[in-house]
Protein backbone atom coordinates (compact mmCIF):
# COMPACT_ATOMS: atom_id res chain seq x y z
CA UNK A 1 0.00 0.00 0.00
CA UNK A 2 1.56 3.34 -1.01
CA UNK A 3 1.61 6.00 1.60
CA UNK A 4 0.74 9.70 0.85
CA UNK A 5 3.00 12.05 2.59
CA UNK A 6 1.05 15.31 3.45
CA UNK A 7 3.78 18.33 2.30
CA UNK A 8 5.41 19.82 5.06
CA UNK A 9 3.78 23.63 4.28
CA UNK A 10 0.22 22.33 4.30
CA UNK A 11 1.03 21.09 7.79
CA UNK A 12 2.00 24.65 8.66
CA UNK A 13 -1.34 25.85 6.96
CA UNK A 14 -3.25 23.25 9.37
CA UNK A 15 -1.56 24.11 11.91
CA UNK A 16 -1.77 27.71 11.55
CA UNK A 17 -5.20 28.28 10.77
CA UNK A 18 -6.37 27.93 14.26
CA UNK A 19 -3.86 31.63 15.32
CA UNK A 20 -5.21 33.20 12.04
CA UNK A 21 -8.77 32.68 13.40
CA UNK A 22 -7.83 34.05 16.33
CA UNK A 23 -6.09 36.86 15.27
CA UNK A 24 -8.99 37.36 13.18
CA UNK A 25 -11.78 37.51 15.91
CA UNK A 26 -9.70 40.71 17.14
CA UNK A 27 -10.88 42.80 14.61
CA UNK A 28 -14.64 41.22 14.81
CA UNK A 29 -17.08 42.84 17.51
CA UNK A 30 -18.07 40.04 19.67
CA UNK A 31 -18.66 39.89 23.42
CA UNK A 32 -16.44 38.92 25.71
CA UNK A 33 -18.47 35.32 25.92
CA UNK A 34 -18.02 35.04 21.97
CA UNK A 35 -14.48 36.06 22.26
CA UNK A 36 -13.82 33.17 25.14
CA UNK A 37 -15.85 31.11 22.99
CA UNK A 38 -13.69 31.09 20.16
CA UNK A 39 -10.66 30.95 22.07
CA UNK A 40 -11.73 27.69 23.52
CA UNK A 41 -12.45 26.54 19.62
CA UNK A 42 -8.82 27.29 19.36
CA UNK A 43 -7.12 25.71 21.77
CA UNK A 44 -8.99 22.34 21.15
CA UNK A 45 -8.15 22.55 17.42
CA UNK A 46 -4.46 22.97 19.07
CA UNK A 47 -4.75 20.24 21.29
CA UNK A 48 -6.62 17.81 18.06
CA UNK A 49 -3.66 18.82 15.91
CA UNK A 50 -1.27 17.50 18.39
CA UNK A 51 -2.75 14.63 19.44
CA UNK A 52 -2.95 13.04 15.82
CA UNK A 53 0.11 13.97 14.94
CA UNK A 54 1.74 12.57 17.90
CA UNK A 55 0.00 9.35 16.79
CA UNK A 56 1.03 9.54 13.14
CA UNK A 57 4.63 10.25 14.05
CA UNK A 58 5.30 6.44 14.76
CA UNK A 59 4.01 5.04 11.54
Amino acid sequence: MKKKMVPKGWKLVILGLPLAAAAATTFLPLQRMGQQFVMLIVLLWLQVFFIVECFFAGR
